[in-house]
């Protein structure tokens, strides 16, 4: 018997590290030296990491241990091609392209103002990008590189859009905000008769997920905390799903796009995940996570089969399994030691080095103010021996006009002796 079992990747804004979970059970932790990082998952279940900071793309294996790293940079947005093995990397201006093989730099598409959002189509031959400044939409030949078309006028903030199943139709999200002109809408775009439609949602409406699975699209209005439902048949905003805790904050879907993970969270800050069917738009399950909070970013799931073994088979299983856990313990853990001494080093060299730039620093800092203080001492001489050269002449005036007052009134005293003998 084979059994499904759901794998969560969490990244967190306030913390460095990407956390793989089972459930409420952490199985690994990624170091990823930043806070400043994204989640993407391919069609083979593959797992990227992306850090914005640091512009690394880290993949990992299906231990969950980092497989491969590449230093491209990213605004954390990426598409992996396996079929062409290529990956394509946002970069704001630039959307670069990558072999996802040996790591060259195939070409790039550039003349964007923020490229954003980014989808292959089913074929692998097309690449749309939204630029979410310019408010528009490109597709490029992905053999050349070279615009095919452009989507103009797609509302007033646009930040996510999904291809439909055959292609023709492509869902924009405008994301809205507080006021009229802001609206919250979803614009539907028909890229091969052009006959486009709008959703309008409500006022206060403030999108902030959505996710298309099979006939219906889950959209997240933040604003009116509701998660909807839209029936891309019908064209219509057809239901509401009431989550465990009143407050939606995200969700993501499995590979299969058959069940939508959906994270609330009550006023008292407690969390639910809540495991809801997309084809029936039903919750099956719940769970109420500890590892999962309000700075969860962004959670991605990926979906592992499980086979139940028999008595004999885990026997069997056991053994070869000890077999080659033997053979590979001691190099594979020797390499994870020595990786981590070498990282505490290097940690401790970048302490030493910021240690010596701040004694230097603080050197430089005494040095300047000793000369400033002899500086001050010069000046402070300078001003004493001028006051004392103007308290001598003061004194000389003082004594000139002392003997000037005496002359001038013996001077009186001698003219009134004359005049009166």
């Amino acid at each position: 018997m084979i059994e499904k079992k759901y794998v969560i990747f969490l990244c967190n804004s306030n913390k460095s590290y990407i956390t793989i979970a089972d459930g409420n059970k952490i199985i690994n932790k990624i170091e990823m030296e930043t806070p400043h990082n994204n989640i993407y998952l391919d069609e083979n279940n593959n797992i990227y990491f992306i850090n914005y900071k640091t512009n690394k793309i880290v993949s990992i294996d299906k231990q969950y241990k980092i497989n491969k790293v590449w230093n491209i940079h990213n605004n954390g947005k990426i598409n992996v091609d396996l079929q062409n093995h290529k990956i394509y990397v946002c970069d704001t201006a630039k959307v670069w392209v990558y072999d996802l093989t040996n790591g060259d730099k195939i070409g790039s598409i550039s003349g964007f103002s923020a490229a954003s959002c980014i989808e292959l189509d089913k074929t692998r031959k097309i690449i749309f990008i939204l630029d979410i400044l310019k408010k528009e939409l490109k597709s490029f030949d992905t053999s050349n590189l070279k615009l095919i078309s452009k989507y103009e006028n797609l509302g007033n903030s646009p930040f996510k859009f999904c291809i439909g199943q055959n292609g023709k139709y492509i869902y924009v999200a405008n994301k809205g905000g507080l006021t009229e002109k802001y609206k919250s809408n979803i614009f539907i775009l028909d890229s091969v008769n052009g006959e486009n439609i709008e959703i309008d949602f409500e006022k206060k409406s403030l999108i902030t997920s959505m996710e298309l699975c099979g006939k219906f699209l889950y959209i997240i209005n933040a604003g009116l905390n509701k998660l909807q439902v839209i029936d891309i048949l019908n064209e219509r905003n057809i239901d509401i799903v009431n989550t465990t805790f009143k407050k939606p904050k995200i969700f993501c879907a499995s590979p299969d796009k058959t069940i939508l993970l959906v994270v609330s969270k009550s006023d008292d800050n407690r969390v639910a995940i809540d495991v809801l069917d997309t084809t029936t738009k039903v919750i099956k399950d719940t769970f109420f996570s500890e590892i999962i909070d309000e700075n969860t970013l962004n959670m991605i799931i990926t979906c592992r089969e499980i086979k139940n073994l028999t008595l004999e088979e885990k026997n069997v299983d056991g053994e070869k399994q000890i077999s080659e856990d033997n053979e590979t313990f001691e190099i594979r853990d020797l390499k994870n030691y020595f990786k981590r001494i070498l990282s505490e080093f290097e940690k401790i060299k970048l302490v030493q080095i910021e240690n010596q730039k701040e004694i230097a620093w603080q050197k430089e800092k005494v040095d300047y103010y000793k000369k400033d203080n002899d500086k001050l001492r010069e000046q402070n001489n300078y001003y004493k021996k001028k006051l004392f050269k103007a308290d001598k002449e003061k004194i000389i005036i003082e004594e000139k006009l002392a003997e000037k007052s005496r002359i001038i009134k013996e001077h009186r005293n001698f003219s009134r002796y004359v005049d009166n003998p």
